[in-house]
Order: C-alpha cells, then sequence, then structure tokens
C-alpha cells in the first residue's frame, strides 16, 4: 500500500507540472496575441478625400423661357477626372458617377433652399445620349455613356408651368460614402493607413455663369456662417431660371 501511495504521488506530480507548464504556455500565447492585436489597433486611419470637378452646360443660357420651352443638359469630359484639392487628375474608367438632379420651384425669398418645394413633375424628361434612368417629383437620376475614354450624356428638361426654378446637379451618394483604389492614397508612413474617398462633388456649371442673381432674389441663400462648400454650390452646381 506504501509503494503505491507513493507511486500516486508521482502521477499527480507529474500531472500539475504539465498543468502549469501549460498554463503558463497558453498565458504566454495569449498576452502576445493580445499585443499583436493592441498594436494593429494601434495604427492611425487618415481620410483623404477628392473633390471631382465635373463640367455641365444647360443651354440656352438666358434669364427667362417659355412653358414648354427646353432646356438642354450637356456633359462630356476625360476618364482622367480633375480633383480640385490636389489639382491633379486621376484615372477614373467607366465608374458609376450616379448623377442626379432635383427642381425647385423657388416660391419664398425668405426662405432656404431646403424649405422650397420640389417640382419635378412639372418637368418633361427626354434622352439624346445617356440620360435619365429614373424620374419622380423629388429627384431624377441619370446616367453617362462611357465611350473612346470620355463620359458623356445630353439629356433636356420641358416646363410645363411658369414659376422661378432652380436646378441643382448632384449624385447619388454622400460625402466620403465611396471607397477610392488605394493607389490614390499610397500607404507611405508606417502605423498610418490612409483611405481615399470622394469628398464633395464639384458639378460645374455653365463655368458658373448660373445665374445666380435670380437665385439670390427668390432664396435666402447668402446665411452668415454658411461654409465654404455651400458658398461654392450655390454659386455653381445649379441653375436658376424664369419661365413665363
Amino acid at each position: 500500500m506504501i509503494v503505491v501511495s507513493l507511486v500516486d504521488r508521482k502521477n499527480h506530480a507529474r500531472i500539475f507540472m504539465r498543468a502549469v507548464k501549460l498554463t503558463i504556455c497558453l498565458f504566454l500565447f495569449f498576452t502576445l496575441l493580445s499585443g499583436s492585436q493592441c498594436s494593429k489597433d494601434t495604427s492611425r486611419y487618415e481620410e483623404v478625400r477628392f473633390d471631382f470637378l465635373i463640367p455641365i452646360s444647360v443651354a440656352p443660357l438666358k434669364d427667362t423661357i417659355r412653358v414648354g420651352e427646353e432646356l438642354t443638359i450637356t456633359t462630356q469630359f476625360s476618364d482622367s477626372v480633375y480633383d480640385v484639392k490636389s489639382g491633379k487628375r486621376y484615372h477614373m474608367p467607366d465608374f458609376n458617377w450616379k448623377p442626379l438632379l432635383y427642381i425647385k420651384k423657388l416660391v419664398a425669398p425668405d426662405k432656404t433652399i431646403s424649405s422650397q418645394p420640389t417640382t419635378g413633375s412639372q418637368f418633361e424628361y427626354s434622352n439624346v445620349i445617356g440620360g435619365f434612368v429614373t424620374q419622380s417629383n423629388s429627384a431624377a437620376g441619370m446616367k453617362y455613356v462611357y465611350e473612346n475614354k470620355q463620359y458623356k450624356l445630353v439629356a433636356k428638361v420641358k416646363p410645363n408651368e411658369p414659376g422661378v426654378f432652380y436646378i441643382v446637379f448632384t449624385n447619388d451618394f454622400s460625402p466620403g460614402q465611396v471607397r477610392l483604389p488605394q493607389s490614390f492614397a499610397p500607404n507611405t508612413t508606417p502605423g498610418v493607413n490612409r483611405v481615399p474617398l470622394i469628398g464633395s462633388m464639384r458639378n460645374y456649371v455653365n463655368n458658373g455663369q448660373t445665374n445666380y442673381h435670380i437665385l439670390r432674389q427668390h432664396c435666402y441663400v447668402e446665411i452668415p456662417g454658411l461654409d465654404s462648400f455651400s458658398i461654392w454650390s450655390y454659386r455653381n452646381r445649379g441653375y436658376t431660371f424664369v419661365v413665363k
């Protein structure tokens, strides 16, 4: 009985030492794993935003048109697209820009654009090259044709009632929503992961000839403390006209 007791004790001691070694190994493993995860978590993410300039023309360029008179919307630009922030061009072949327009009727000079009623249903839409793919009272979605390294669109809108109107050209995505190729903003600094994103789209109408004076007369746009992009947008990305 004494011999058996000693053997049992030796076996228990071996088992105990193995358990201790296993515990130490597991502790070291999870400590290293945790340290690795922490080192990953300390990497800093840096957004790099690109404000692409898209030229748009609206014709005829005049203050007043008649009910039933068409306005022609034209876009043509290279797939090497100009970024306002960097002053450089970036290759973006066959990209879905999701162009969108909405039309506001300016009825109250003391109200902002957002408070003016949308009136897209009071217009007729037609396509020549690319053009409208969806229409509603609130907005109309469009699509560019991409061929020979160029984006193109020719479409028409025709008002069916008199009034003062404001067409706004925008895109169906928000700033910071669309990720761009990593090559646009390479990671060059250790510990810093750069994230290239589309920022604020610059839909540039008629080289700035947008009848802004009519917009200012019929809508509250010169708001104190307005940010610089909103100021640029009111002056450049919409087109205001009178229909009689």
